[in-house]
Protein backbone atom coordinates (compact mmCIF):
# COMPACT_ATOMS: atom_id res chain seq x y z
CA UNK A 1 0.00 0.00 0.00
CA UNK A 2 2.93 2.64 0.83
CA UNK A 3 4.36 2.06 -2.66
CA UNK A 4 1.37 3.11 -4.32
CA UNK A 5 0.89 5.74 -2.36
CA UNK A 6 4.26 7.20 -3.28
CA UNK A 7 3.65 6.62 -6.61
CA UNK A 8 0.62 8.86 -6.82
CA UNK A 9 2.49 11.67 -5.28
CA UNK A 10 4.84 11.39 -8.28
CA UNK A 11 1.82 12.69 -10.75
CA UNK A 12 0.62 15.90 -10.93
CA UNK A 13 -2.51 17.09 -11.85
CA UNK A 14 -4.72 16.42 -15.02
CA UNK A 15 -4.77 20.37 -15.21
CA UNK A 16 -1.17 21.04 -15.64
CA UNK A 17 0.08 18.04 -16.38
CA UNK A 18 3.83 17.77 -17.52
CA UNK A 19 4.01 20.97 -15.94
CA UNK A 20 5.57 20.48 -12.67
CA UNK A 21 6.51 16.64 -13.29
CA UNK A 22 9.70 17.23 -11.97
CA UNK A 23 8.43 19.14 -8.27
CA UNK A 24 5.61 16.63 -7.86
CA UNK A 25 2.81 19.08 -7.15
CA UNK A 26 -0.79 17.93 -7.64
CA UNK A 27 -3.19 20.85 -7.66
CA UNK A 28 -0.85 23.68 -6.80
CA UNK A 29 -2.56 26.92 -7.17
CA UNK A 30 0.32 28.73 -8.29
CA UNK A 31 0.78 25.92 -10.83
CA UNK A 32 -2.26 25.77 -12.22
CA UNK A 33 -2.24 29.93 -12.75
CA UNK A 34 0.88 29.50 -14.52
CA UNK A 35 -0.21 26.69 -16.83
CA UNK A 36 -3.66 29.03 -18.00
CA UNK A 37 -1.01 31.94 -18.22
CA UNK A 38 1.44 30.07 -20.42
CA UNK A 39 -1.39 28.10 -22.51
CA UNK A 40 -3.23 31.65 -22.81
CA UNK A 41 -0.16 33.39 -24.79
CA UNK A 42 0.48 30.33 -26.91
CA UNK A 43 -2.87 30.83 -28.02
CA UNK A 44 -2.70 34.21 -28.80
CA UNK A 45 0.19 33.84 -30.60
CA UNK A 46 -1.22 31.15 -32.67
CA UNK A 47 -4.47 33.36 -33.48
CA UNK A 48 -2.80 36.71 -34.06
CA UNK A 49 -0.34 34.41 -36.57
CA UNK A 50 -2.82 32.77 -38.12
CA UNK A 51 -5.08 36.45 -38.86
CA UNK A 52 -1.79 37.74 -40.32
CA UNK A 53 -1.86 35.18 -42.93
CA UNK A 54 -5.55 35.24 -43.57
CA UNK A 55 -5.59 39.07 -43.68
CA UNK A 56 -3.02 38.84 -46.47
CA UNK A 57 -5.78 36.67 -48.64
CA UNK A 58 -8.03 39.34 -48.73
CA UNK A 59 -6.20 42.06 -49.69
CA UNK A 60 -4.65 39.89 -52.42
CA UNK A 61 -7.97 39.11 -53.78
CA UNK A 62 -8.98 43.11 -53.42
CA UNK A 63 -6.48 44.21 -55.85
CA UNK A 64 -7.01 41.15 -58.39
CA UNK A 65 -10.68 42.33 -58.03
CA UNK A 66 -10.31 46.35 -58.71
CA UNK A 67 -7.85 46.11 -61.52
CA UNK A 68 -10.35 43.20 -63.04
CA UNK A 69 -13.03 45.77 -62.70
CA UNK A 70 -11.31 48.57 -63.81
CA UNK A 71 -9.90 46.45 -67.33
CA UNK A 72 -13.90 45.57 -67.83
CA UNK A 73 -14.94 48.69 -67.47
CA UNK A 74 -12.60 49.91 -70.06
CA UNK A 75 -13.50 47.13 -72.45
CA UNK A 76 -17.16 47.50 -72.32
CA UNK A 77 -17.00 50.98 -72.84
CA UNK A 78 -14.89 50.51 -75.65
CA UNK A 79 -16.97 47.88 -77.15
CA UNK A 80 -19.95 49.82 -76.78
CA UNK A 81 -18.38 52.99 -78.44
CA UNK A 82 -16.99 50.62 -81.45
CA UNK A 83 -21.07 49.39 -81.50
CA UNK A 84 -22.33 52.82 -81.25
CA UNK A 85 -20.31 53.84 -84.44
CA UNK A 86 -21.11 50.48 -86.47
CA UNK A 87 -24.89 51.00 -85.86
CA UNK A 88 -24.45 54.79 -87.26
CA UNK A 89 -22.60 53.93 -90.25
CA UNK A 90 -25.04 51.17 -91.52
CA UNK A 91 -28.10 53.57 -90.69
CA UNK A 92 -26.67 56.24 -92.15
CA UNK A 93 -25.15 54.57 -94.79
CA UNK A 94 -22.62 57.28 -95.94
CA UNK A 95 -19.99 58.07 -93.81
CA UNK A 96 -16.84 60.21 -93.78
CA UNK A 97 -13.83 58.48 -93.80
CA UNK A 98 -11.33 60.56 -91.65
CA UNK A 99 -13.67 60.84 -88.78
CA UNK A 100 -14.90 57.56 -89.02
CA UNK A 101 -11.09 56.54 -88.90
CA UNK A 102 -10.44 58.71 -85.83
CA UNK A 103 -14.20 57.48 -83.75
CA UNK A 104 -12.72 53.59 -84.56
CA UNK A 105 -9.11 54.37 -83.46
CA UNK A 106 -10.58 56.29 -80.59
CA UNK A 107 -12.75 52.92 -79.48
CA UNK A 108 -9.92 50.44 -80.01
CA UNK A 109 -7.77 52.92 -77.24
CA UNK A 110 -10.80 52.72 -74.97
CA UNK A 111 -11.23 49.10 -74.88
CA UNK A 112 -7.36 48.69 -74.25
CA UNK A 113 -7.34 52.13 -72.07
CA UNK A 114 -6.11 49.69 -68.64
CA UNK A 115 -3.38 48.38 -70.02
CA UNK A 116 -2.10 51.45 -72.36
CA UNK A 117 -2.66 53.61 -69.63
CA UNK A 118 -0.27 51.52 -67.25
CA UNK A 119 1.82 51.06 -70.50
CA UNK A 120 1.63 47.03 -69.11
CA UNK A 121 0.27 45.48 -72.68
CA UNK A 122 0.68 42.47 -74.80
CA UNK A 123 1.41 43.64 -78.30
CA UNK A 124 -0.20 40.42 -79.84
CA UNK A 125 -3.36 41.03 -77.69
CA UNK A 126 -3.43 44.86 -79.25
CA UNK A 127 -2.83 43.46 -82.65
CA UNK A 128 -5.75 41.30 -82.43
CA UNK A 129 -7.76 43.48 -81.28
CA UNK A 130 -6.84 45.96 -83.68
CA UNK A 131 -7.58 43.48 -86.29
CA UNK A 132 -11.07 42.43 -85.16
CA UNK A 133 -11.65 46.18 -85.19
CA UNK A 134 -10.58 46.60 -88.69
CA UNK A 135 -12.56 43.38 -90.22
CA UNK A 136 -15.94 44.14 -88.24
CA UNK A 137 -15.37 48.01 -89.76
CA UNK A 138 -14.54 47.31 -93.40
CA UNK A 139 -17.55 44.37 -93.06
CA UNK A 140 -20.33 47.07 -91.82
CA UNK A 141 -18.74 50.10 -94.13
CA UNK A 142 -18.98 47.36 -96.84
CA UNK A 143 -22.33 46.56 -96.11
CA UNK A 144 -23.30 49.88 -96.12
CA UNK A 145 -21.69 51.41 -99.10
CA UNK A 146 -23.70 48.66 -101.44
CA UNK A 147 -27.00 49.56 -99.92
CA UNK A 148 -26.75 52.92 -100.28
CA UNK A 149 -24.59 52.59 -104.11
CA UNK A 150 -27.85 50.21 -104.99
CA UNK A 151 -30.47 53.48 -104.37
CA UNK A 152 -28.88 55.44 -106.60
CA UNK A 153 -26.93 58.72 -106.17
CA UNK A 154 -28.08 60.07 -103.06
CA UNK A 155 -27.75 64.43 -101.68
CA UNK A 156 -26.93 63.58 -97.98
CA UNK A 157 -25.72 67.75 -96.83
CA UNK A 158 -26.21 71.10 -98.32
CA UNK A 159 -24.18 73.58 -95.89
CA UNK A 160 -22.67 77.48 -96.94
CA UNK A 161 -18.87 77.95 -97.36
CA UNK A 162 -18.46 81.62 -95.59
CA UNK A 163 -15.24 82.37 -96.94
CA UNK A 164 -15.99 81.64 -100.30
CA UNK A 165 -20.21 81.95 -100.40
CA UNK A 166 -20.69 79.36 -102.13
CA UNK A 167 -23.57 76.22 -101.03
CA UNK A 168 -21.32 72.95 -100.40
CA UNK A 169 -23.44 70.11 -101.92
CA UNK A 170 -22.87 66.06 -101.03
CA UNK A 171 -24.19 63.56 -103.53
CA UNK A 172 -23.04 59.68 -102.65
CA UNK A 173 -23.52 56.99 -105.22
CA UNK A 174 -21.41 54.65 -106.92
CA UNK A 175 -18.12 55.07 -107.95
CA UNK A 176 -17.53 56.63 -111.55
CA UNK A 177 -21.35 57.27 -111.45
CA UNK A 178 -22.41 60.60 -113.69
CA UNK A 179 -24.88 62.92 -112.35
CA UNK A 180 -26.84 66.36 -112.70
CA UNK A 181 -27.22 68.82 -109.76
CA UNK A 182 -29.51 71.63 -109.58
CA UNK A 183 -31.22 73.63 -107.18
CA UNK A 184 -34.92 74.41 -108.04
CA UNK A 185 -37.04 77.00 -106.72
CA UNK A 186 -41.20 76.41 -107.55
CA UNK A 187 -39.84 74.01 -110.48
CA UNK A 188 -37.73 77.20 -111.40
CA UNK A 189 -33.95 75.79 -111.78
CA UNK A 190 -31.96 78.64 -110.61
CA UNK A 191 -28.24 77.35 -110.89
CA UNK A 192 -26.51 73.60 -111.92
CA UNK A 193 -23.61 71.55 -112.54
CA UNK A 194 -22.19 68.06 -113.83
CA UNK A 195 -20.10 65.86 -111.73
CA UNK A 196 -19.37 62.03 -111.26
CA UNK A 197 -18.78 60.23 -108.22
CA UNK A 198 -14.90 60.02 -106.62
CA UNK A 199 -15.11 56.54 -104.69
CA UNK A 200 -18.46 56.80 -102.90
CA UNK A 201 -18.90 60.73 -103.03
CA UNK A 202 -18.50 63.99 -104.25
CA UNK A 203 -19.16 67.51 -102.85
CA UNK A 204 -20.12 70.44 -105.13
CA UNK A 205 -19.66 74.14 -104.76
CA UNK A 206 -21.93 76.42 -106.35
CA UNK A 207 -22.21 80.06 -105.90
CA UNK A 208 -24.48 81.06 -103.94
CA UNK A 209 -25.51 84.21 -105.63
CA UNK A 210 -26.62 82.00 -108.57
CA UNK A 211 -28.77 79.91 -106.79
CA UNK A 212 -30.60 82.78 -104.88
CA UNK A 213 -34.16 84.39 -105.78
CA UNK A 214 -34.85 86.03 -102.65
CA UNK A 215 -35.29 85.27 -98.55
CA UNK A 216 -36.40 82.22 -97.43
CA UNK A 217 -38.03 83.49 -94.33
CA UNK A 218 -40.00 86.27 -94.29
CA UNK A 219 -39.93 88.86 -92.16
CA UNK A 220 -41.53 86.86 -88.85
CA UNK A 221 -39.52 83.85 -89.69
CA UNK A 222 -42.11 81.81 -91.65
CA UNK A 223 -40.43 79.86 -94.61
CA UNK A 224 -42.09 82.01 -97.51
CA UNK A 225 -39.56 80.67 -99.99
CA UNK A 226 -38.38 76.63 -100.71
CA UNK A 227 -35.19 76.08 -102.61
CA UNK A 228 -34.26 72.30 -103.48
CA UNK A 229 -31.20 70.77 -104.64
CA UNK A 230 -32.04 67.98 -107.07
CA UNK A 231 -29.64 65.23 -107.78
CA UNK A 232 -29.99 62.97 -110.93
CA UNK A 233 -28.22 60.08 -112.47
CA UNK A 234 -30.14 58.08 -114.82
CA UNK A 235 -33.71 57.07 -113.76
CA UNK A 236 -32.35 57.71 -110.43
CA UNK A 237 -32.98 61.22 -108.74
CA UNK A 238 -33.02 62.40 -105.21
CA UNK A 239 -34.21 65.95 -103.65
CA UNK A 240 -32.85 67.47 -100.40
CA UNK A 241 -34.72 70.65 -99.39
CA UNK A 242 -32.06 73.29 -98.53
CA UNK A 243 -32.22 74.94 -95.07
CA UNK A 244 -33.93 78.08 -95.20
CA UNK A 245 -31.19 80.32 -92.81
CA UNK A 246 -28.98 79.64 -95.95
CA UNK A 247 -30.64 81.12 -97.78
CA UNK A 248 -31.52 83.77 -96.48
CA UNK A 249 -29.15 86.34 -96.70
CA UNK A 250 -30.39 89.40 -97.54
CA UNK A 251 -30.95 92.51 -95.01
CA UNK A 252 -33.73 94.60 -96.16
CA UNK A 253 -34.54 96.34 -93.11
CA UNK A 254 -32.57 98.60 -90.09
CA UNK A 255 -33.73 100.48 -87.25
CA UNK A 256 -31.74 103.14 -85.45
CA UNK A 257 -32.72 103.86 -81.08
CA UNK A 258 -31.26 106.09 -79.20
CA UNK A 259 -30.41 106.94 -74.80
CA UNK A 260 -30.41 110.38 -74.47
CA UNK A 261 -27.43 111.45 -72.70
CA UNK A 262 -27.09 114.05 -69.75
CA UNK A 263 -25.16 115.48 -66.75
CA UNK A 264 -26.65 117.39 -64.45
CA UNK A 265 -24.84 120.76 -62.42
CA UNK A 266 -27.55 123.12 -61.40
CA UNK A 267 -29.56 121.97 -64.35
CA UNK A 268 -30.07 118.74 -66.79
CA UNK A 269 -27.45 119.52 -69.80
CA UNK A 270 -27.81 117.01 -73.04
CA UNK A 271 -24.22 115.80 -74.00
CA UNK A 272 -24.95 113.32 -76.75
CA UNK A 273 -26.72 110.28 -77.75
CA UNK A 274 -25.68 106.64 -77.49
CA UNK A 275 -26.76 105.02 -80.76
CA UNK A 276 -28.30 101.56 -81.31
CA UNK A 277 -28.77 99.86 -84.53
CA UNK A 278 -30.87 96.70 -85.38
CA UNK A 279 -31.35 95.17 -88.87
CA UNK A 280 -32.39 92.12 -91.13
CA UNK A 281 -35.42 90.99 -93.27
CA UNK A 282 -38.05 93.37 -92.77
CA UNK A 283 -41.73 94.44 -94.23
CA UNK A 284 -41.21 98.23 -95.44
CA UNK A 285 -44.69 98.47 -93.82
CA UNK A 286 -43.56 97.93 -90.34
CA UNK A 287 -43.86 101.28 -88.96
CA UNK A 288 -40.75 103.01 -86.46
CA UNK A 289 -42.39 103.63 -83.40
CA UNK A 290 -40.41 105.29 -80.44
CA UNK A 291 -41.12 107.35 -77.50
CA UNK A 292 -40.11 107.51 -73.69
CA UNK A 293 -36.68 106.15 -74.21
CA UNK A 294 -37.52 103.09 -75.59
CA UNK A 295 -38.05 101.15 -79.40
CA UNK A 296 -41.89 99.87 -79.43
CA UNK A 297 -42.24 98.34 -82.69
CA UNK A 298 -41.63 95.31 -84.41
CA UNK A 299 -37.57 94.94 -85.00
CA UNK A 300 -36.32 92.88 -87.83
CA UNK A 301 -35.82 88.85 -87.83
CA UNK A 302 -31.80 88.84 -87.59
CA UNK A 303 -29.99 87.03 -89.97
CA UNK A 304 -26.35 85.72 -90.46
CA UNK A 305 -25.25 87.62 -93.47
CA UNK A 306 -22.30 89.32 -94.87
CA UNK A 307 -23.05 93.55 -96.19
CA UNK A 308 -21.51 96.76 -95.60
CA UNK A 309 -23.69 99.63 -93.74
CA UNK A 310 -22.76 103.37 -93.47
CA UNK A 311 -25.23 105.32 -91.02
CA UNK A 312 -25.84 108.98 -91.53
CA UNK A 313 -27.49 111.95 -89.47
CA UNK A 314 -29.57 114.28 -91.26
CA UNK A 315 -31.35 117.48 -90.45
CA UNK A 316 -33.25 119.82 -92.67
CA UNK A 317 -32.32 117.60 -95.44
CA UNK A 318 -28.23 117.87 -94.97
CA UNK A 319 -26.17 115.49 -93.48
CA UNK A 320 -24.71 116.31 -90.42
CA UNK A 321 -22.64 113.47 -88.86
CA UNK A 322 -21.49 109.95 -90.87
CA UNK A 323 -20.51 106.82 -88.79
CA UNK A 324 -17.70 105.52 -90.70
CA UNK A 325 -18.59 102.67 -92.89
CA UNK A 326 -19.59 99.45 -91.01
CA UNK A 327 -18.40 95.87 -92.28
CA UNK A 328 -20.23 92.69 -91.01
CA UNK A 329 -19.21 89.18 -92.16
CA UNK A 330 -21.86 86.92 -90.83
CA UNK A 331 -23.56 88.86 -88.71
CA UNK A 332 -20.47 89.67 -87.24
CA UNK A 333 -19.14 93.26 -87.69
CA UNK A 334 -15.33 93.55 -86.19
CA UNK A 335 -14.92 96.04 -83.39
CA UNK A 336 -18.76 96.34 -83.06
CA UNK A 337 -20.90 93.55 -82.32
CA UNK A 338 -22.84 90.81 -83.64
CA UNK A 339 -26.27 91.71 -85.59
CA UNK A 340 -27.33 88.82 -85.78
CA UNK A 341 -27.92 88.42 -82.15
CA UNK A 342 -30.28 92.24 -81.19
CA UNK A 343 -29.56 95.82 -81.33
CA UNK A 344 -25.78 96.52 -81.54
CA UNK A 345 -24.30 99.73 -80.07
CA UNK A 346 -22.99 101.77 -82.90
CA UNK A 347 -19.17 104.07 -81.97
CA UNK A 348 -18.76 107.31 -83.40
CA UNK A 349 -15.60 108.11 -84.98
CA UNK A 350 -14.30 109.33 -82.26
CA UNK A 351 -14.72 105.63 -81.07
CA UNK A 352 -17.27 106.30 -78.26
CA UNK A 353 -21.00 107.90 -77.92
CA UNK A 354 -22.36 110.14 -80.71
CA UNK A 355 -21.24 114.10 -78.97
CA UNK A 356 -23.99 116.71 -79.01
CA UNK A 357 -21.23 118.76 -81.22
CA UNK A 358 -21.05 116.51 -83.57
CA UNK A 359 -24.27 116.90 -85.00
CA UNK A 360 -26.53 118.79 -83.13
CA UNK A 361 -28.20 121.81 -84.65
CA UNK A 362 -31.03 122.56 -82.87
CA UNK A 363 -34.19 121.24 -81.85
CA UNK A 364 -36.19 119.42 -84.52
CA UNK A 365 -36.40 116.41 -86.21
CA UNK A 366 -32.84 114.16 -87.51
CA UNK A 367 -33.38 111.15 -89.59
CA UNK A 368 -30.88 108.45 -89.06
CA UNK A 369 -30.45 107.12 -92.60
CA UNK A 370 -29.19 103.22 -92.52
CA UNK A 371 -27.72 102.26 -96.26
CA UNK A 372 -27.01 98.24 -96.81
CA UNK A 373 -25.13 96.83 -99.40
CA UNK A 374 -25.46 93.08 -99.41
CA UNK A 375 -22.77 91.31 -100.60
CA UNK A 376 -24.97 88.55 -102.31
CA UNK A 377 -26.51 90.77 -104.72
CA UNK A 378 -24.24 93.85 -104.69
CA UNK A 379 -27.53 96.35 -104.16
CA UNK A 380 -27.97 98.07 -101.50
CA UNK A 381 -31.01 98.93 -99.16
CA UNK A 382 -31.80 102.13 -97.98
CA UNK A 383 -33.61 102.43 -94.87
CA UNK A 384 -34.76 105.62 -93.18
CA UNK A 385 -37.65 105.04 -90.97
CA UNK A 386 -35.84 106.17 -88.17
CA UNK A 387 -36.62 109.63 -87.08
CA UNK A 388 -36.42 110.96 -83.75
CA UNK A 389 -37.29 114.47 -82.81
CA UNK A 390 -34.91 115.92 -80.17
CA UNK A 391 -35.93 119.03 -77.56
CA UNK A 392 -32.91 119.78 -75.72
CA UNK A 393 -32.94 123.03 -76.50
CA UNK A 394 -36.47 123.64 -75.25
CA UNK A 395 -35.40 121.26 -72.01
CA UNK A 396 -32.67 123.12 -71.03
CA UNK A 397 -34.53 126.65 -71.36
CA UNK A 398 -36.44 125.79 -68.55
CA UNK A 399 -35.01 125.01 -65.24
CA UNK A 400 -37.39 122.79 -63.65
CA UNK A 401 -36.52 119.45 -65.55
CA UNK A 402 -39.35 117.58 -64.45
CA UNK A 403 -41.02 118.54 -67.21
CA UNK A 404 -38.56 117.96 -70.21
CA UNK A 405 -39.86 116.36 -73.58
CA UNK A 406 -37.76 112.57 -74.04
CA UNK A 407 -36.96 112.09 -78.14
CA UNK A 408 -39.91 110.34 -79.88
CA UNK A 409 -40.43 109.75 -83.38
CA UNK A 410 -41.00 112.51 -85.93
Amino acid sequence: MGGLLDKATEYSDSVHQGDNVDKKIVNDPDAIIQAYEKGRKTAETVVEATLTEDKSIPDHYEVISDEGVTKALYQIIGAVVFLIILGLVFYFKYVNLPLLGISLLASWAIFNGKELLEKNFDPTKLIATGVAWLVLSMAVLGASFFIGASGGVTITDVTFSEAEDKLRITVYGTSGDSFHLEVVLDGTTLCSEDGSISFDKTTILLPLVDCWNGNAYDEIGDEALVYHAVVSSGEDEDSYRIPAEIMSREVTGAFVKVVELTSTADTVEYDGLQVDMILGIDSDTNNYIFGNGAYGGSIPMMIKADWSATVEVIYDGSIVYTYSKIKSEEGLAGGVGEFDLGWVQLKSNAGGNLDRSHFYQEDGCYTFKVSVTNEITGQTMVDDRSELELFWDDNEADDDSSNDQSAQNC
